[in-house]
Formats: structure tokens, C-alpha cells, sequence
């Protein structure tokens, strides 16, 4: 594992690197199959205090058709030689396997590592969730197969993505109503017409629940393109504001409406580049792509979109903002 044929740095954050320390490489093949023991590795490694990043071996080799390998990394901060012992003992305590364990180079552990919030935010190469969470069909919650603990996590984290959506689309959550309504309406789609057989009558035709999203919502890119005339001109141009640093002002900011991912712009290329904050899984000043931005969809299928009530404010203030909602969750 300490060939490292092409790489890139990764941000790290607050993760304090020194090649003196013991970066323990858990390499598992058939990951996908090996839920338990790469959740409780995780797990276990978080609750012991230790940053956890993961990488795949082809990320670093060309594997010419081989099955490809998880490596899930954690950085024990000393190169003791009982370094990782704890976590060890408390794997092999709750029977977790794996194939290989090795000392990662530190080298590849820069140059490779992905940043890793928990089992969910493993993704395969081709960015596939390796362990995607359960699709449930209609009669799943009466199925032997769904535990209930299952489809109440299933439930509750698709509700907590609909009021994502409906705090970016109307300014508030959803009532109790209204998320029934939108259950109903992603789990059979739009409402039918109604036949003549059971059409209402005129007058009770202001009861019939309408969708909560009009069509004409999902035209509003077009009405709204995702960077417009005016933001493209007010954004400064690539580079101009190096001597600013965190003073430079933002002047658009781009997020899913159903998901958890921000971008902010401070500057432009007049092309396709901006530089900015950028708020994912890691919070980081880096480049990004207006042509990305216009393929990318959330987890619900809905298109990035621009803030269009945004008011600029300065790098610091953002990054400050969303590095204190992340200490708080």
C-alpha cells in the first residue's frame, strides 16, 4: 500500500497530520456485504475520539479488473507502538472482521482519504452509496423482511428531507397536513382526474387537495436561470480577491433544496469557474463548476438552485456561521 501512482490533497479541517502517527488502514473486500462490521468499525473509532477517512484501492492503483478493495483509515494522533490497541480490542470484543490490517503510508492517507461523517456517506466509485438506505415498497412495512426500527429511520429521514424542501420553497415546514400530503403524493404521484363516475360536485371542488408543488415549479430555472445577467457582472473576477482572504465579499450562493449542500460564490472566471465556500461534507474554500452545478440533482431529483433573496456577506461570516452549526449538531 505504499504506492501511490496519482493523488490530490483533501481538506482535512481541524485534523492535525504528522507522519510520526499510526494511520491503522482496515481493508475489507466485498464491502458492500460487510454492513455490521464496517458500521461498528466506524462507530467505534468516532466514539473513541479518532478522525475515520476511507479510500478505494483503485484510487490509488490500477487494479487491471480486480475486485476492487474498501480501506477505511483511522488516524491514531501517536506513533506509541500500542497506538490503536483500544479501538483493537474493542473490534475484536464485538467479533468485527476484516481482511487486512495495515499501517497506511501517510502519504496515501493525504493524498487519497475522503472524509467520512458516518457509514451513510461511503460512496463507491462510481458514487453509488455503498450502503444505500432501505427502498421500501408499498406493503414493506407489513413485510417479515422490514424490521420496524427500519422503516421508522426510513420515514423519519425522508421527512426531515421534506421539510428541507419546504423551508427553501416556502419560507416554513410543513404541517402535519401538509407532510401526509407529500408522502401521499411521492409514494403515488400526482393526483388523477377524477373520473365523472366520482367527480365532486362544483362547490366541494375547493377541498380536493391540490399538489403542493405546481408545475410551473419545476420551470422556475428557466424563469430563474441558475446564474443570471446581473450576478454574473457583480461577481469579482478570478483571483481579484486574494488580498481580501475571508473579507472577500460572497455574491450568490447555489444549494440543493433537497439536500444539505451550499455553494457560495466569490468570484468568477466569467466562464465556468468560481471560487468560494463550499458546504458538504467537509466546509472548505475551493473551486468549483457552473457546468456542474447544472447537472447536479439532490437526493429527491430536484436541481440546484440559486438564492435569490441572498443579501452578500463575507467568507468569514459564512464559514464562521456553518462551522458553529456543525459543533452544534
Amino acid at each position: 500500500m505504499g504506492l501511490i501512482e496519482q493523488g490530490i490533497d483533501r481538506g482535512f479541517g481541524d485534523e492535525h497530520l504528522d507522519p510520526r502517527h499510526y494511520y491503522a488502514a482496515y481493508v475489507f473486500d466485498g464491502a458492500e456485504r460487510r454492513e455490521h462490521d464496517v458500521t461498528t468499525l466506524v462507530e467505534e473509532a468516532r466514539r473513541l475520539g479518532y478522525p475515520v477517512r476511507y479510500w478505494w484501492l483503485s484510487d490509488a492503483l490500477d487494479l487491471q479488473g480486480e475486485p476492487d478493495r474498501l480501506i477505511v483509515c483511522v488516524h491514531h494522533p501517536s506513533g506509541d507502538e500500542n497506538a490503536g490497541m483500544d479501538l483493537y480490542d474493542t473490534l475484536t470484543d464485538k467479533r468485527v472482521t476484516w481482511d487486512d490490517l495495515e499501517a497506511a503510508a501517510f502519504e496515501e492517507y493525504r493524498a487519497f482519504s475522503q472524509p467520512l461523517r458516518g457509514p451513510g456517506a461511503i460512496y463507491k466509485p462510481d458514487g453509488v452509496a455503498l450502503f444505500p438506505p432501505p427502498v421500501l415498497s408499498n406493503d414493506a412495512p407489513h413485510s417479515p423482511q422490514s424490521r420496524p426500527d427500519e422503516v421508522e429511520a426510513f420515514f423519519a429521514a425522508l421527512m426531515g428531507e421534506l421539510q428541507i424542501v419546504a423551508h427553501q420553497k416556502l419560507g416554513r415546514e410543513f404541517t402535519e397536513t401538509e407532510m401526509k400530503l407529500a408522502l401521499i403524493y411521492l409514494a403515488f404521484g400526482e393526483p388523477r382526474p377524477a373520473t365523472q363516475a366520482n367527480s365532486p360536485p362544483v362547490e366541494e371542488m375547493d377541498d380536493v387537495p391540490q399538489p403542493l408543488f405546481r408545475d410551473d415549479d419545476e420551470d422556475a430555472s428557466e424563469s430563474h436561470p441558475l446564474l443570471d445577467a446581473e450576478t454574473r457582472a457583480r461577481l469579482p473576477k478570478l483571483y481579484s480577491g486574494e488580498q481580501k482572504g475571508l473579507e472577500a465579499l460572497v455574491g450568490a450562493k447555489f444549494f440543493t433544496p433537497d439536500g444539505h449542500w451550499t455553494w457560495y460564490a466569490s468570484e468568477f472566471d466569467g466562464g465556468d469557474t468560481f471560487f468560494g465556500l463550499v458546504i458538504g461534507q467537509e466546509i472548505e474554500l475551493r473551486h468549483f463548476s457552473l457546468a456542474e452545478l447544472e447537472e447536479l440533482r439532490g437526493p429527491l431529483g430536484l436541481p440546484i438552485e440559486r438564492d435569490l433573496h441572498f443579501e452578500p456577506q463575507t467568507l468569514q461570516t459564512l464559514k464562521t456561521h456553518h462551522e458553529r452549526e456543525r459543533r452544534s449538531e
